[in-house]
Parts: structure tokens; sequence; C-alpha cells
């Protein structure tokens, strides 16, 4: 089922995993050691007192907390004597035999008292992350009138915690190029990161979707980059469409999407981070993906003279001029003025080289420094590097060098590693993990980021959070002096499609805890089961923080119910979960006001029955949907021939279209479904139209796989809905069918970028595969094939 791989989450909830004494508390990422003692708890009241050896640096958090959630007034003391006292709480420098790691703390609860013991700032302000989660919900809810809420009972358990990372860099990364968002949801996010115990936030500030960092030497980079024109597509309040931006400038008279952050904003969310131990990696992209730099600044790219490059727009820095060299140059020096960090991110992946291979400004480079094509291998990375793959080499080196003689170090993304890697570069692994492997067994750090577990744009279907948390950072071919090379790793968070705070903490959370547990657990210890145990009751401090986050969609029998008479839509309820499963019947989506599910749904006549989670803030999770339609089959086919009829329109969609408001610019027959039927490029939709036999009475399964979106329709009934803009993914549902012929109509869509259409069924008297043309059947004069 669509639904199953969610659900793993909410029904280990209630799995049984034995702990010895006391459960485990709801912490996240679990700590290395902990053991829970009996015996009362400690109590905060008027005369509970802080001793804080970082001065106040982890007991201002503690006691804003505090103050938050009960009204009291933590007082400080200096007074080394009351460390280990009843009421008082502790920060205390730990002695060499308390073996207290970097970035970790020890922390004991006990007789009326707790001590905290670290080494560093870092580990104090997480062991206060720790006390933070100890504490009930309340301390994370905020008062709408902003003044102090009702005294409210707050305690500690007793127990002893030994606690350190496993890696350095575990981190967040947010593109806020795509789509803007404001300094305020930028602290939020950082927020989310130092709870977690997560200290880097990659923060993606230059694409091609708009140029957010403003610089003063360069004031158009964001006076015209950082506003492009608001189509109103796709996405309300910010549309998205890669082929068509534009940025026109503020006198245009065109409705403009954007915005940018200001020196003072990106100092002072700098400063926000640090005190969180949250280091801000900015990211200047280069040498691609540059186009309001080029829109601003014209001669920052090729001066191409109308040659065919077999692109529409320059959206890549001319490597050939020293004008251009010396722009990047000065915008990386007001970069490193505004961020401390040892790290400067720039990028350097899929840039289109056919603007070099026919510039001559870039060709005179390549002659000039010697840069000949060739068929080595660098790094054991990658072969056949042309000119230009050298030349990009040769780029990143000049600003490896230059980050390097002013104290900084250079970070890209796994292309800086094709035609051989900058001395002293650290390298993003993002496609997949050989670019962390080349990087390390060469001697190079490197930071795993594959696609496979940490692109949280990504939907929830194909990247669950059960399989973010069974990602393993470190490749087993790696040894041990070789894996010391890989930093740690981070999740990553693109926002073509995600235009909305709200959607970015939906794709965040709770995939997030597993990525924070992953970066600081030892992997011996990791436990999904402990997990999701844990993760059940931690839903409500999401729900005291005000978070949108992911509550899957409920598990149903059937995708589609398709009846004669009358029949039961059942659910299936997982008991002990947060959530409350509600329901309609009206095709609306279920809210804290539906009805809650008490058992199968009964219907007599065509229905939409909707099934959701909600919680305890009446917020609906993921939608289950089963359309109900009443159809009786036949079995008469002495009219039809084999195949489908199919018709494609052309056009830029966000959804399948309603074919009956298009235009039909072709159609035929295809005898299996596939986007090539009808042989079109791009930017367009087909639609597949006929009869779908079923062999025999049973339960059938369909998964339907594309890119970008589709729909699968029986008599009426929607059975799979895949649709909308995504990269290649698999929706499958089941439904229960008689013996005999439906009606099918199944529509895609392509708008640009990676195609791919497949229907696979499974069902009695056909094994898993590919629906074949013998289950396939139309109505009409067998025309000539024009695809298959």
């Amino acid at each position: 089922m669509a639904f199953l791989p969610a659900l793993l989450l909410l029904g280990a909830y209630m799995s049984s995993t034995t702990v010895p004494g006391p459960a485990l508390p709801s912490l996240f990422p679990l700590p290395q050691e902990i053991q829970m003692l009996a015996g009362a708890p400690f109590v905060f009241d008027k005369s509970t007192r802080v001793y804080d050896a970082t001065g106040d640096h982890a007991s201002r958090f503690l006691k804003a907390l505090v103050k938050n959630a009960s009204n009291i007034d933590l007082k400080s003391t200096e007074d080394r004597s009351a460390v280990g006292q009843k009421g008082t709480i502790a920060f205390v420098p730990a002695m060499p035999e308390d073996g207290v790691k970097p970035e970790g703390y020890k922390l004991t609860i006990k007789n009326g008292s707790a001590t905290v013991k670290f080494v560093d700032d870092a580990g104090a302000f997480y062991a206060v992350q720790t006390l933070r989660q100890l504490l009930p919900n309340s301390v994370e809810t905020r008062s709408a009138t902003g003044n102090p809420r009702p005294a409210t009972r707050l305690d500690l358990p007793n127990l002893t915690i030994t606690d350190y990372p496993r890696f350095s860099w575990r981190g967040m990364h947010l593109d806020v190029s795509r789509h803007f968002f404001p300094p305020d949801f930028i602290k939020r996010y950082i927020d989310f990161i130092a709870l977690h115990k997560m200290n880097r936030f990659h923060w993606h500030l230059i694409d091609d979707g708009g140029w957010r960092m403003e610089v003063k030497k360069y004031p158009k980079l964001t006076e015209v980059g950082a506003w492009r024109t608001d189509t109103g597509e796709v996405w309300p309040g910010g549309a998205w469409n890669m082929g068509g931006l534009e940025f026109p400038g503020k006198n245009s008279g065109k409705k403009l999407y954007g915005g940018f952050y200001t020196q003072e904003e990106i100092r002072d969310i700098v400063k926000y981070a640090a005190d969180r131990h949250v280091e801000v990696i900015p990211e200047i992209e280069m040498p691609g993906h540059n186009l309001p730099a080029m829109i601003a600044y014209p001669d920052l790219g090729c001066d191409l003279k109308g040659a065919d490059t077999g692109m529409p727009k320059t959206n890549v820095f001319c490597a050939g001029k020293d004008s251009t060299l010396q722009f990047l140059e000065d915008v990386l020096k007001e970069t490193m003025d505004l961020f401390p960090t040892k790290w400067i991110h720039v990028g350097a992946d899929e840039v289109w080289k056919g603007f070099w291979q026919k510039c001559p400004d870039c060709q005179a480079r390549v002659e000039k420094v010697g840069l000949k094509g060739d068929r080595a291998t660098a790094n054991g990375y990658r072969a056949d590097h042309s000119p230009e793959e050298n030349l990009q080499s040769w780029f990143v080196r000049h600003y490896e060098n230059f980050l390097w003689r002013n104290g900084r170090t250079l970070i890209g993304w796994d292309e800086i590693l094709e035609g051989g890697l900058a001395p002293g570069a650290t390298v993003m692994s993002w496609r997949g993990i050989d670019g962390g492997i080349a990087a390390a067994k060469s001697g190079h750090e490197a930071v795993m980021s594959p696609t496979s577990h940490c692109y949280f744009d990504y939907g929830y279907e194909g990247t669950s959070t059960k399989h973010v948390y069974g990602w393993e950072p470190v490749p087993d071919v790696l040894n041990a002096d070789e894996s010391k090379f890989i930093l740690g790793g981070q999740a990553n968070v693109w926002t073509e499609w995600i235009a909305t705070e709200a959607r970015v903490e939906y794709m965040i959370l709770p995939r997030m805890l597993a990525t924070a547990e992953v970066l600081w657990l030892d992997p011996k210890k990791k436990d999904w089961e402990s997990f999701s145990k844990r993760m059940g009751p931690y839903f409500g401090r999401l729900d005291a923080l005000q978070c949108t986050y992911q509550m899957p969609a409920p598990e149903v029998q059937y995708g589609a119910v398709i009846f004669s008479d009358s029949a039961e839509v059942p659910a299936k309820e997982v008991p002990g979960i947060p959530f409350s499963l509600r329901y309609t019947t009206d095709g609306t989506s279920p809210d804290g006001k539906s009805p809650e599910y008490k058992g199968p749904i009964q219907v007599k006549a065509d229905t939409l029955v909707s099934f959701a989670y909600v919680n305890s803030q009446g917020k609906p999770g993921d939608v289950a949907r089963v359309s109900c339609k009443k159809f009786v089959p036949t079995n008469d086919k002495s009219e039809l021939l084999q195949g489908l009829n199919v018709e494609g329109v052309k056009g830029d969609f966000s959804k399948v279209p309603d074919f009956a408001k298009q235009t039909i610019a072709s159609s035929g027959f295809a005898s299996v479904i596939s986007n090539a039927a009808l042989g079109f490029d791009h930017e367009y939709a087909l639609r597949f139209t006929g009869f779908f036999e079923a062999p025999a009475d049973g339960l059938y399964t369909f998964a339907l796989s594309s890119d970008d979106g589709s729909t699968f329709k029986l008599a009426g009934a929607m059975v799979v809905d895949n649709d909308g803009l995504h990269g290649m993914g698999e929706k499958s549902a089941s439904i229960h069918l008689k013996k005999g012929l439906y009606p099918i109509e199944l529509g895609y869509f392509e708008q640009r970028g990676g195609k791919g259409l497949k229907l696979i069924v499974e069902g009695p008297g056909h094994p898993k595969g590919e629906v074949p043309e013998s289950l396939l059947w139309r109505k009409g004069q067998k025309p000539k094939r024009q695809g298959s």
C-alpha cells in the first residue's frame, strides 16, 4: 500500500522495547549513556539556585524556559559550595578524570540537586537542551499576550547521562533562493537545529531563483537580482517556473516576488546562531546557477555574440574574464566579513559547459593556462575530462587559493572533484557516496549528504523517517584512517516546491530528528523501536512549539472501492498513538471537528471518503482518500480492439489537466502505457483511455510511477493519485475487482527536466509487472500506430 512505509513510524510508537527501570524519556538525539534512577524528582521553586561557571551562557537559556512555563525567576549564585546541594543546578568545569569529551557533558540529577560537567561552552549548552527536553512541554508554549504563563509544576527525573557527539559536522541546509524566508523564520530554523544538538546551518543564499545577500559594492545584485517576476503559477505567494525566470527590475510594472537579507540582518542571524553553537555556512554559488547576477551585471557572463550554446540564457560566470574573477573575489570579501565561519561554500555543481565552449575569453584562458582534455582519472572519481571540465577545476582552485590566503576553507558539492580537487578543499557528497569516498581516500575532508537519505525536499513516500534513520554516513569501504576524514553529514531542503514556512517545517519534521540522532549517537546504540517509542510523546513538544510536522496518512485497505449495491470502507487505526483518526464523506479534508473513526464506513452511492490523523492542536496530517463508485462491469469485447486510445496536448502544466478544456495536438493508440506514446519532448500532457480487463475476481494492486505527475482512474474512481510537480516517484494502491471490463483513464504531464511513466499491476491471473496489452482494450477503428 502507498501509505504503509509512513505508517511504520506510527505502528512502532507502541513497540514493546523493554527498558530496565523507569522508561526512557523522549530525548532527541538519544544520549550515549543514560541510566534512570529511582527517587523523588528535582522540583523547581522560588528557592532554586543556579551556579554557572560559563558565566550566564548556559543558565540564561534555562532561566528563560523556567520563567516562561512557571513564572519563577531562577536566582544565580557564585557560591561554589552550593554545588551538589539540594535545590541547586550547577554547571561546573569537568576534571580530566571525568572523561568529558568536546561538545559533551555529564549530567547527574539525584538527591534534589542537578550537576552538569563540561569542557566547553557547547557541552554546557547541549546539557541545557537535554534539561529542556526533560521538562514538561509547557516550557515551549508561548503566551498569546506575551505575558508569563500561570505557574506550572516543573520537575526533572533522577538520572545520570554521559553524552557527546559522534561527528563534528551535524548540519541542516535551507535554500532561500528559490523561495525567500524572512529573518524571523531563519532564527526559528536555527532554534530547531540547536534544540536537537546540531551545529551547522548551511545557508544557500545564491542560485538562479534569486540573489539573497546584500553586497555593498554591487547593489544591483539585490536591487535587480532579488526580485523575479511572480507569474502566480504553482504556489501562491511566489511562483517557481525554472524555465521562465525573469528579473525585470522594480520599475517594470510587473508583479514581483523575492526579498534579500541586509548585512545588518545577516550579522544579527550569525550572532543568534553563534549564541546557540550553530555555525552558519554561506553558499555563494559559482560558477553556475547564477542567473540573477548575469541579469544584474551582464558583463559577468560570456560574450557569446549569437553563438548557439543549446541554452536560452547564460547562468554561468565567464571563467575567461579577469573582471569576473575580481567581481567574485569582491563578493567573497564581503561574505567573509559577514560570516566568521571556517568554511565558505561555493557550490560549483551542475555547471553547463556549453557557454565556455563557445566563449572566446574562456577558450583563451584554456589555452593560456594549458588546460588540455585528458582521460586521466582524478582521485579515482571520474575520467574523460574535457578542457572545459578542467577549466572548472582551475576556477575552483583559484578561489580555494583565494580563500586559503584569507584564512578560510573552500567547500563545494562533489563536482569539485572533476578535473582534480583543489589542495585544501572540503567535499560535500550529494550524488550518492562516491564523492565522499574519493575525497577521504585522497586525504580530503568530506561531509556526507547523499540524495538517498538527506534530501528533505523529497516526499515521505520515498524518503521516510525510518529510511533516514537507517542512514550510515561512513561508507564501509573506508578503513579507520580514511574514515577520520568524514566530518559528518547534513540534510538538505531545496525549495523549488516549498514556498511556505509551514511546508518547510512539514518536510523536516520528524525526519530532522532521525538525522540528528544518526549524526550524534554511536551507531551500535541506534534502535528504531526506541526512536519510534520516544517519538510518540515528542509530538506534544512539537505542538507546544506550534510546529507543522508530517503525520502519515492512515493506512486504508483499498485505494478505491467499486461496488454494485453497497460497500464498507475500512481504515486501520493504530491504538495508543497521540493522534485521533477522523473522516469525512463529502470530499473535504478531515479536521478536529470531523467525526472520529469508530469502524468501517458504510457507502451506498458515489462517495469520496477521506481519513486523516488529527493532532492535539486540531491540525490534520496527510489524507488518505478512497473514491467509491457504483459500477457493474461487463465482459463484452465484441466491438473492442487491443490497446488504449491516447491523446496529447502541449502546455506548461503543474498538474494533470482537464483534457475537456484542452486543444488536442495529437492522438493515436498505444499498446503499453508510456510517456513516449506520442513522441512529445517537453511540456506536454497525455491521456490514455479505454478499458482494463480484470481476468478474475480478486484484489489488484496498481503501482503508478511518473516524473512529473500522473493519475489513474477505473470506472471514474481515483485509484492512484501521483499528481503534481515532482521527480520520479511511485505511489500504489489496491482495489477489489469483479471479473470484467472497467473504463480506464490515466493522465500524465511532463513539465521539464526528467520524464517517465509506468503502470505496474499485480493480481489474480497476472504476476507483478507492467500492464500488458492483453488486459487493455479500446473502442474505435484501428489507426496507424504512433508509438508504444
